[in-house]
């Protein structure tokens, strides 16, 4: 079990730790933050511990940043590449299991897994669709249509300053507050 969450327009100090510790409940084993800063650049950090210590170590991180996505879970398969998964300048921060994960990359022999996470399918089918458009409208079905499982993701693209927020499962909620 996991939580993934994010906040754009960070301005607003209390709704950002309100969803953190909102996320903390989904599990304390290992969590991990994305954040974007002005300057188009982004920091990326994982910790093999609660996100409230992970909070508090990077709250200047956190603070100085228009943009904020991140992860909380239980102990599933171990510690091994927590999340946010980063691959071909493609981050994802993936909530479900990817249950035909081994036989994909068996049937996709001209990707290669650097990884040992199923997340890291959602990279990679991202940065193949992406080589034949620049637009992420179709990505959810690209990606769907080739995996199976559960998936509730946020896939950030930095090259084209813009996010994908998918499930197909219907776990992923958003809301509107202000400028963010």
């Amino acid at each position: 079990m996991c939580g993934i969450f994010g906040s754009i327009n960070v301005n607003d100090w209390n709704s950002l730790e309100f969803i953190i510790d909102h996320a903390r409940r989904r599990g304390r084993d290992s969590s991990g933050l994305i954040a974007y800063s002005n300057a188009g650049n982004y920091d990326c950090v994982r910790a093999d511990y609660d996100i409230k210590r992970l909070k508090r170590s990077e709250l200047d991180l956190i603070k100085s940043s228009i943009a904020v996505f991140g992860h909380s879970r239980l102990i599933t398969d171990g510690f091994l590449d927590n999340q946010p998964v980063i691959r071909d300048n493609i981050f994802v921060i993936h909530n479900g299991i990817i249950t035909n994960s081994e036989s994909f990359w068996q049937d996709h022999p001209n990707m290669i897994r650097k990884l040992t996470i199923d997340s890291e399918i959602i990279n990679a089918l991202t940065a193949e669709y992406l080589k034949k458009t620049q637009d992420l409208g179709g990505l959810a079905d690209y990606i769907f249509d080739r995996t199976e499982g559960a998936i509730s993701a946020i896939i950030g693209v930095p090259k084209l300053g813009k996010i994908a927020l998918i499930s197909n499962n219907g776990s992923l909620f958003y809301s509107l507050k202000d400028e963010g």
